[in-house]
């Protein structure tokens, strides 16, 4: 348990295939410990699920809470 605040980071992604590796790897590497990170894929039709997956046990156990949720395309609002 910590004292340190829970920080929550959204990062929804809709064809990121080509950039959400590193933004995930820059929150990896963050020396702040207490962080919730919710991921939203928004039905991308390129390879950004496959991405978010090698990451997910990495986020699992480096995150204070990781949600990931991989659904149809609803559109950037409602993400």
């Amino acid at each position: 348990m910590t004292n340190e605040p829970l920080v929550t980071i959204l990062i929804p992604a809709y064809n990121h295939a080509n950039f959400i590796k590193e933004a995930i790897d820059s929150l990896i590497q963050q020396e702040y410990k207490n962080i919730e990170l919710i991921v939203t894929n928004d039905g991308s039709t390129d390879n950004t699920d496959e991405i978010i997956m090698q990451s997910y046990d990495i986020c699992n156990a480096r995150f204070t809470k990781f949600h990931y949720i991989n659904r149809e395309n609803k559109g950037l609002i409602k993400t």
